[in-house]
């Protein structure tokens, strides 16, 4: 679920399929560097699903941050490929390969799926080094399966739980948010971007969405735990899972 409403598993499937064949078209292929600059979204989910279904990896841009370090760590990655808004297809059209949302056709088929490795590269996060330039940090799909299967099979997360996904896609907690619960079936609830900082909304989307995992730095829990002190007169919430990683 995101701002644009509700989406179904399959529907994931087809438009993971539809960018996979949009990267392909543009000569992407296993080994290469897919850089994902759009808001948080069911389109992001699908595009990190989609750089993954042909054997590349994805780097996630911070739509938040200055334009000159995004267009720095674009540099650094040796992006292929970029994956954005609509409404930025003037800036990088002309530099990258580009793909915009709105361009992409679903697929209900996709034939040309690539047998992974486990030491293949998953995503490259990029933190600020020591000297303040962008350093990227490689993760192998190994590490990332590994970390799902210990998380869901120690929290005994099931296709009922359903995760508030509050991290942006440059942070690693966000991993989890979109894999631990495609693995199990489960539901992964998006804020909305100009809201995602808000508890009074968190708790709004935990209510109706029954969100049963809480996934966060310590800082976003102790905001929750403050407003809910303050405010909440309402009966037992239904988060009964929390990860809160420092």
């Amino acid at each position: 679920m995101d701002e644009c409403g509700e989406h179904t598993y399959e529907e994931l499937l087809w438009t993971a399929y539809g960018i996979a064949d949009e990267l392909q078209k543009c000569s992407c292929k296993a080994g290469d560097y897919v850089g994902i600059k759009l808001n948080k979204s069911f389109f992001q989910i699908a595009s990190v699903l989609g750089t993954l279904l042909i054997g590349a990896a994805f780097v996630p841009i911070d739509n938040d941050q200055p334009e000159i370090r995004a267009d720095k760590i674009l540099e650094i990655a040796k992006i292929k490929c970029l994956i954005g808004e609509k409404e930025e297809t003037h800036k990088y059209r002309e530099k990258y390969k580009w793909i915009d949302k709105d361009s992409v056709i679903l697929k209900k088929s996709y034939d040309e799926l690539v047998n992974d490795n486990f030491d293949d590269v998953a995503y490259v996060i990029f933190t600020s080094g020591s000297t303040g330039e962008p350093k990227g940090v490689v993760i192998e799909q190994q590490a990332v399966v590994n970390t799902i299967i210990d998380i869901n099979e120690r929290f005994q997360v099931k296709d009922k739980d359903s995760i508030l996904a509050l991290s942006q896609l440059h942070f690693d907690l966000s991993v989890y948010d979109i894999f631990g619960m495609l693995a199990t079936g489960g539901t992964i609830v998006i804020p909305e971007k100009v809201r995602y900082k808000d508890p009074s909304y968190w708790l709004m989307l935990v209510e109706k969405w029954n969100i049963t995992v809480w996934n966060s730095v310590p800082a976003f829990m102790e905001m929750f735990v403050d407003y809910l002190e303050r405010f909440y007169k309402g009966e037992k919430l239904s988060i009964n899972k929390i990860l809160v990683v420092r």
